[in-house]
């Protein structure tokens, strides 16, 4: 992959990546728009950029396969959290959305199940990613079962 964004800071990062139920083009203009998205919160800014393939022969530009994230310990996981959370439930699209850690942790949002939560429900869900994302425990099942965590060493396990 290369990287032709300004260097993200030296702070623990994940890597979300979107993927379209559609076409792979689709999902980097969705990347795009929630790299946008995430640009718009304070705690974020200069810390996110896209990840890029360099493009294949006979093709005009490079495909972009996801964004990195780079957070500070503290509040910024709690907004990257929210961020992210937000940005999905007002997509039309069909989208899977990953987010991983640089020790190989994963998440997935059900994003099907993320759209259809009350605003009562939503709150433990945002909770959960940014423990998740700040200090690295397991997703609860007080996240609804929007929530599949993973990592190279176990097969994906939903909560209850």
């Amino acid at each position: 992959m290369v990287d032709n964004s300004p260097a993200v800071p030296e702070l623990p990062s994940f890597t979300v990546i979107i993927m379209s139920g559609i076409e792979d083009e689709l999902a980097g203009d969705d990347a795009r728009s929630l790299r946008y998205w995430l640009a718009d919160e304070d705690e974020l800014q200069g810390n996110v950029r896209l990840v890029e393939s360099p493009p294949g022969p006979g093709e005009m530009g490079a495909l972009v396969d996801a964004l990195q994230v780079a957070v500070a310990p503290g509040g910024a996981a709690a907004v990257l959290a929210a961020a992210v959370l937000s940005w999905v439930r007002l997509r039309t699209s069909t989208l899977r959305i990953k987010m991983r850690s640089t020790d190989s942790r994963e998440v997935e949002i059900d994003v099907s199940r993320l759209r259809g939560l009350t605003a009562a429900e939503l709150p433990a869900v945002v909770q959960a990613l940014g423990s998740w994302l700040d200090h690295g425990t397991s997703v609860t099942p007080s996240a609804n079962g929007v929530l599949t965590e993973s990592d190279a060493d176990r097969t994906s396990v939903e909560p209850s």
